[in-house]
Parts: structure tokens; sequence; C-alpha cells
């Protein structure tokens, strides 16, 4: 069956779209490379406080004896929480979809924060 060409406009438009937004539709399987969730970990790190945080990172719920395993267990809820938000369909961002889980009680805040540590500084 061939097919219809409005499907195939739509698609294009869609993908185009996409791209314009500065997202692409995620693929299953799709990891995170190093540095986006070095990136996150760090602005994680700055908008729960830095190194006057109570909790490094705002890990709360693992214990942890240094700043690399804090560090660590960040980067692997960053990892996990992507494979989940591929999974979910990317419905929405990624870092509102991490902050359901991340910081459950606050996530406004926590989202805002985190994104304006993502910013590029400017000069």
């Amino acid at each position: 069956m061939k097919p219809s060409p409005i499907n195939s406009k739509l698609s294009t438009v869609f993908l185009a779209l996409a791209l314009l937004r500065g997202c692409v539709p995620c693929q299953a399987g799709e990891t995170m490379d190093a540095t986006k969730v070095n990136r996150i970990a760090v602005a994680i790190f700055k908008s729960e406080g830095g190194y006057a945080a109570a909790y490094l990172y705002g890990i709360k719920s693992v214990p942890y004896r240094t700043e690399a395993e804090a560090r660590r267990i960040c980067e692997n809820s960053i990892r996990n929480n992507y494979t989940r938000w591929l999974a979910s369909g990317c419905t929405n961002d990624f870092i509102p979809f991490m902050a359901a889980r991340y910081c459950p009680f606050d996530q406004i805040n926590w989202t805002r924060n985190v994104n304006y540590f993502l910013q590029p500084k400017k000069p």
C-alpha cells in the first residue's frame, strides 16, 4: 500500500517543527552522552546549593560518604530518568520530566533553577 501524500507531508512538517524547536523525536534505546550528563549534574549541584547544601546534589534518599558518591548517584539518576523519558514517548521536555521524580514537591522551582544553570553564560 502506498503512503498517502497528506501523511507524508504531515510527517515532514512535524519533523521540521521538531528540529526548529531544538528537539528531535526520541528513539528507544538512545543514550545520553557523558557531556550532557555532566552539564545536567553540574546544574543540579548548583541549583541544590553547591557545597553549602545540606545534601550534595539534593541526594537524600541514598546514603553517601563523599561528593564523588553523591555525584555518581546523581548521574545514575539522570541516565535512568532519561531512559524512562524515552520510554514515555518524550511528551514533554526532559528536565520537567526528571523533576517529577527528583524533586516531586517543588518541581516548578527545581525545573526553573536547573534550566537557569543549563543556559550558556553570556560574555
